[in-house]
């Protein structure tokens, strides 16, 4: 699943200007007017001056004469129809911005549009909204501001995801080794590995130790293995493993109750993610609390049937 946002607002050169409806073809004797004398004499009044500012403006760049340079484009001022460089320039700018601001008040009318929550509403909206919206998992919530720009997010977002799944791995891992670990281990000949009290080992409750009197033991070798496996492949490739291409699955009628352009399966899985890591982050305060497993602590959740 992808990354990046569903909808965000990025800067772009102005688009061109609309085309204009052709006018009907007028009569030919209407098209070709027999020429003025005196419209004669100011083209080539007109055609005279501009040979002379180009004439100008080139002695003023090879010279490098300043003054030589600001009497061309004083000379080209005087053409109609002729625009100088500087006017030039500022009416591109000018119409750039215009066309920023054109793109940037329709982003905010889309947003506007959905009525997408806000976790807080005393805080207003986030910071990330003004660039982007409606991404998966947007509920309005970022207190402290971490998001200031799209970069912020996207990083934001990996690490997000890459610490959910690894907190969807264990918190059902957890539960199981807690449930099936001890009889395994004696039946397959195995030492038990669990922590005291049949507890899931962790760094808290003394069941794993990253360090002893000779140094870093080889669990915590392995625990940096992983990581850094889990790393590789996150930043490997530019999509997420997905090998029965269900990014773009949805539930019937499920997808209805999530915002207009919301991808299902990255709704999802962010939210899997976070309710992941706040299950696990449970279980270690619960065990460290009571020194008993989670599994008998809360035994309505977790049972042999499991």
């Amino acid at each position: 699943m992808s990354l990046s946002a569903s909808t965000a607002f990025v800067t772009a050169p102005a688009a061109a200007p609309l085309a204009q409806p052709r006018r009907a073809h007028a009569p030919v004797e209407q098209q070709a007017p027999a020429p003025a004398t005196g419209a004669s004499s100011s083209s080539a009044a007109l055609g005279c001056l501009a040979v002379v500012a180009a004439g100008a403006a080139v002695a003023g760049q090879a010279r490098g004469g300043r003054r030589t340079q600001r009497t061309a484009r004083r000379v080209a001022s005087w053409i109609p129809g002729v625009e100088a460089p500087e006017e030039k320039l500022s009416r591109e700018e000018r119409e750039a911005a215009e066309a920023e601001a054109n793109r940037y008040a329709e982003f905010c009318a889309a947003r506007d549009a959905l009525n997408l929550p806000i976790a807080m509403p005393f805080l207003g909206q986030p910071v990330y909204r003004e660039f982007m919206y409606n991404v998966a998992g947007d509920n309005g919530f970022d207190p402290a501001g971490i998001v200031q720009y799209e970069k912020d997010f996207l990083y934001q977002r990996r690490a997000e995801l890459t610490h959910g799944r690894f907190a969807m791995l264990a918190a059902v891992g957890w539960p199981l080794a807690e449930l099936y670990h001890s009889s395994l281990a004696q039946e397959w000949g195995w030492p038990n590995a669990l922590a005291p009290g049949g507890r899931a080992p962790s760094v808290l409750n003394g069941g794993i130790s990253l360090f002893n009197e000779e140094g870093p033991t080889a669990q915590s070798f392995f625990f940096v293995a992983v990581v850094g496996l889990a790393w590789f492949i996150e930043n490997r490739f530019d999509e997420t493993f997905d090998p029965l291409n269900l990014k773009g699955f949805a539930l019937p009628g499920i997808s209805k109750l999530l915002p207009e352009g919301r991808s299902w399966m990255e709704e999802a899985e962010i939210k899997h993610c976070r309710l992941a890591m706040v299950a696990v982050t449970a279980y270690v305060i619960e065990e460290v609390a009571s020194r008993a497993p989670v599994t008998v602590d809360t035994p309505y959740l977790f049972s042999s049937t499991f």
